[in-house]
């Protein structure tokens, strides 16, 4: 499957249109160049990622806090009911506390002890970028959803690692990091060794990094959009918000952070007929999108 995948980019990029040189090297030639030494030093990483992931986060807050007000928008809510402010208000904070207490001395450390990296002239190929990102999620998403199905097995890793998290049942954005300081180191070194194991390019690992926040956060944030990604992937392939906003709900399901065919194939898969909703034609979507 994947060297079929790698062949059809391949023979789609040989057009002189959406070539290598005219897709990414621009790019890659623009913040190899112009922005070569922040994007060599250590600390490239925690600033793009915390950064994206706070920035990420404020339109998903405006929408949690216009909430009825807001009917265009509303009417996506899964659980048709308004996000706690106070909720919402912890989750911020936890983040908060977690950037200071993890994020930053790992950003330190790195600072003082890892030396600059080197950048290389060539970026990557549009197979390699591409087939790249897919990698990084399918490991990703397979090495987490044994992690979490193991922490809600064992009482003791639920109590002290996970339990934290699902103080949420009707999830909002924030509460992608609402969670314990071993949660948020585990799956940040599941997100940073990854690119590593894979030997990527610097461009790939990067934007594999923001992948993985950004499909998290809309896991998260209890709205299923129609250009979302469970709506526009084919054959159910994607879980997203409506799968892990159903795992809150009833958590020994749907373990799965952004794939749905470990749950299938292991029998953790939910049915989302409970999941409530105003809307018949939603609720009706959500119940073929988990039975099939």
């Amino acid at each position: 499957m994947a060297l079929a995948v790698l062949s059809m980019i391949r023979n789609y990029t040989e057009n002189e249109w959406i070539s290598d040189d005219f897709l990414l090297q621009p790019i890659w030639d623009y913040l190899r160049l112009e922005m070569g030494n922040f994007c060599r030093s250590p600390l490239f990483p925690v600033v793009i990622s915390v950064t994206f992931y706070f920035v990420l986060n404020l339109p998903f807050m405006i929408m949690d806090i216009m909430g009825e007000s807001w009917p265009r928008i509303y009417k996506y809510k899964i659980q048709q009911k308004p996000v706690k402010l106070g909720k919402m208000k912890e989750a911020i904070v936890c983040s908060l506390q977690n950037q200071v207490l993890f994020v930053l001395p790992a950003a330190i450390y790195q600072w003082l002890f890892r030396p600059p990296i080197s950048l290389s002239v060539q970026a990557p190929s549009v197979a390699e970028f591409v087939l790249g990102l897919l990698g990084n999620m399918l490991i990703f998403d397979f090495q987490y959803y044994w992690w979490h199905r193991l922490h809600h097995n064992y009482r003791f890793l639920y109590k002290y690692v996970h339990k934290l998290h699902h103080e949420h049942n009707s999830p909002c954005s924030w509460t992608t990091q609402y969670v314990t300081g071993c949660e948020l180191v585990a799956v940040g070194i599941f997100a940073n060794l990854n690119p590593l194991i894979l030997n990527q390019h610097f461009l790939t690992t990067h934007v594999a990094i923001l992948m993985n926040i950004y499909v998290s956060v809309e896991a998260h944030t209890g709205y299923d959009f129609p250009w979302s990604m469970a709506s526009v992937s084919p054959f159910n392939l994607w879980g997203g918000a409506p799968t892990h906003d159903m795992h809150h709900q009833k958590p020994l399901t749907n373990f799965q952070p952004f794939f749905t065919y470990l749950d299938n194939i292991f029998g953790t898969s939910s049915d989302a007929a409970h999941c409530e909703s105003r809307d018949p034609l939603k609720k009706q979507k959500i119940i073929l999108a988990t039975s099939n």
